[in-house]
């Protein structure tokens, strides 16, 4: 609900720059609202058009710890610290993050939480929340012309979380095992930080961001984990 306030109050003030002022000055406002964080590699970044086929290594499967919480169910290194949390912009991206060592952030949502919660963009032909998702993580901070752009670079913003520098960073899209979406990964000298965005045949959504302090967790190690990852089944 937070995330949701925060993001129509701004859109309104992005709706009435466009209209009077136009795209130059809609992104010189989009950027100091969303801070200087737009000049962050991502935010001129897309995902692989293609998608990559998930690799699963079944060894790694078998050496993972299984959780289970209220809406999400997932296997995880044994390792690492597990969060359940929310789709909160101050969440994690402020959290004491260098201090708490290598940890796995979990997020489900029902189907078609985004365009239920933002309903006028559906006007825009964003009628599902993999294409919402698509669309927010295709953004480019510097191709901002419309209200519609603006608003999924501030949505970028918010499922964006802290990936460390960014020098060596990659967005892919993925698809197999009955699942599909996004990650975006920076594998840098001190950490791994990958976010995932993942969508399953019912069309539930899971976000994972994984930092890895070891820098032992490959992309093919991350499928495995997103392989794992399901709704939590209601008690009978």
């Amino acid at each position: 609900f937070k995330m949701v306030t925060i993001t129509v109050a701004f859109c309104a003030a992005v709706a009435y720059i466009a209209y009077f002022a136009g795209p130059r000055l809609l992104k010189m406002y989009v950027h100091a609202g969303i801070g200087f964080i737009h000049r962050q590699p991502i935010f001129n970044m897309k995902p692989t058009e293609v998608p990559i086929p998930m690799d699963i290594d079944e060894a790694y499967a078998q050496e993972l710890k299984p959780y289970e919480f209220s809406d999400v169910s997932v296997s995880l290194p044994k390792e690492f610290k597990v969060v359940q949390g929310e789709e909160e912009k101050t969440y994690y991206k402020k959290r004491p993050w260098k201090t708490m060592g290598s940890i796995v952030y979990l997020l489900y949502q029902p189907p078609d939480y985004f365009v239920n919660s933002f309903p006028d963009i559906k006007e825009k032909g964003v009628t599902d929340d993999y294409t919402f998702v698509k669309r927010t993580m295709c953004s480019d901070a510097d191709s901002i012309r419309t209200i519609t752009d603006a608003f999924f670079v501030v949505m970028k913003s918010i499922f964006t979380p802290d990936l460390g520098d960014q020098k060596n960073l990659c967005m892919i899209s993925f698809e197999g095992d009955g699942k599909k979406g996004f990650i975006s990964f920076n594998l840098g000298k001190k950490e791994f930080a990958y976010s995932a965005d993942i969508f399953d045949k019912d069309r539930n959504y899971f976000k994972i961001f994984l930092r890895d302090r070891s820098r032992k967790i490959d992309l093919k190690k991350v499928f495995t984990i997103i392989s794992t990852i399901r709704k939590t089944e209601s008690p009978q």
